[in-house]
């Protein structure tokens, strides 16, 4: 499956980020407090930042008066075709303690930072998203301490809820070990927790624990263990642990090697109405693993994840109708679909918008926006990306000519994966 996700990248490359212009409104300033630990807020802040400065707003951290609180977390988890990856979620609150939504996100792409990947999935997804709710007018007599809910009580309540024999708390609890969120880090308390969760029968704790395993999460790395753990998660219904379990026999991990049966679980996470699913037995359709080769059949199970919001989907779908390839080609409709997985926040859909615009496939052509896209992909850790700037740099194609610019890029490019941009660099 790695190679297979590597090869959608080689072939088309595109993203698209917000569009960096003047506008005549002010700048908005937007002051968040972000509840997660020290590495993984200022990873959301540096996202939100980014996202934000497209539509002319300024994010600031503030922990006394703040206009929404972000209670925000990353969590590993098994990806086919790779060893690992991550799971980024967030909840928003208003400052009054009201929860608006919440967000959850994961990494695909089998190379770069998985947590920064996700993380700017959630944080493209909360701007979008915030950008529609009018902005709040603060009382200056109410304290912000009183009036939102703390991380410590929410801790205090898990605790208390996991002593009185409520599973799920107690898995909730194990993952806040796992990030260091509201408690201090400690693996080996959140495999002890959810050691007892899954023996007593809670299936997200049997997926924890995998992950963990599978990690090498405090422990020594056992894909053994972790197979184990993902086959009775799945067993007992928890479509992510079935997902976890694909994604193991399609790499090999712990198991004998076996596409086919990888394909069998990803048919029953997408019966389950798990879009993640469908769009890995869509990859295994379109490039004949575990299955027959039916690209046609790719097409479809592509654009029902993509529908279903799977961004991911979107991209693979979008390179499908770039190439023709089970759908007749249109270049147009190519370009929408990245548009949608950029803007949903997946960098490789960026990355894949931005080469339409260099080459006016379905666009009209716009080197200038190309570089934009290319940038915006690169900095949510995308290779290819990186790597496609660098030789905007290189040429001076909407940008200015810079080689010392793109010797820079080509090596990141090369450290996130991007094999043809290591002879650049």
């Amino acid at each position: 499956m790695q190679s297979s996700l590597s090869l959608i990248a080689v072939l088309l490359g595109l993203v698209v980020p917000a569009h960096a212009q003047t506008s005549a409104f002010p700048t908005r300033i937007l002051r968040v407090k972000i509840e997660a630990s020290e590495h993984d807020k200022q990873l959301l802040l540096d996202k939100l930042k980014q996202h934000g400065r497209g539509h002319q707003l300024e994010c600031e951290l503030s922990n006394e008066s703040f206009d929404y609180r972000i209670a925000f977390e990353v969590q590993y988890m098994a990806i086919p075709g790779e060893s690992g990856g991550s799971v980024a979620s967030a909840k928003i609150y208003e400052s009054n303690g009201t929860i608006l939504f919440g967000i959850s996100r994961d990494s695909r792409v089998p190379w770069g930072d998985s947590e920064a990947r996700a993380t700017d999935k959630v944080a493209n997804e909360i701007i979008n998203r915030l950008l529609k709710v009018p902005p709040a007018v603060p009382s200056r007599s109410e304290e912000p301490t009183r009036s939102a809910p703390q991380l410590a009580d929410e801790v205090a309540n898990l605790n208390s809820e996991c002593n009185g024999g409520e599973l799920a708390s107690c898995t909730r609890l194990a993952v806040d070990y796992l990030d260091g969120k509201g408690v201090p880090k400690s693996e080996a308390k959140a495999r002890a927790l959810v050691e007892r969760t899954c023996d007593a029968g809670d299936v997200r704790g049997c997926n924890t624990l995998g992950i963990i395993y599978a990690g090498g999460l405090g422990v020594a790395k056992d894909d053994v263990r972790g197979v184990q753990l993902y086959q009775r998660g799945c067993e007992g219904g928890y479509l992510r642990s079935c997902v976890n379990l694909g994604a193991m026999y399609a790499s090999g991990l712990g198991v004998v090697k076996d596409e086919s049966r990888a394909a069998q679980l990803f048919q029953q996470v997408c019966d389950g109405r798990e879009p993640l699913g469908c769009s890995y037995l869509a990859l295994g359709y379109e490039h004949g693993l575990g299955v027959a080769k039916d690209e046609a059949r790719a097409a479809q199970l592509y654009e029902q994840a993509c529908n279903e919001g799977e961004a991911g989907a979107c991209t693979n779908l979008s390179h499908m109708y770039v190439n023709g390839a089970g759908v007749a080609k249109d270049e147009a409709k190519a370009s929408k679909l990245a548009q949608k997985a950029c803007e949903a926040g997946e960098a490789l859909g960026c990355t894949n918008l931005g080469t339409l615009y260099e080459h006016g496939q379905g666009v009209e052509q716009d080197k200038v926006h190309a570089a934009q896209l290319y940038e915006r992909a690169c900095d949510a850790g995308n290779g290819a990306g990186c790597g496609f700037l660098g030789d905007m740099y290189a040429k001076g194609w909407g940008v200015k000519k810079d080689k010392s610019r793109a010797a820079v890029l080509h090596g990141k490019a090369c450290q996130l994966g991007w094999a043809q941009a290591c002879m650049k660099s």
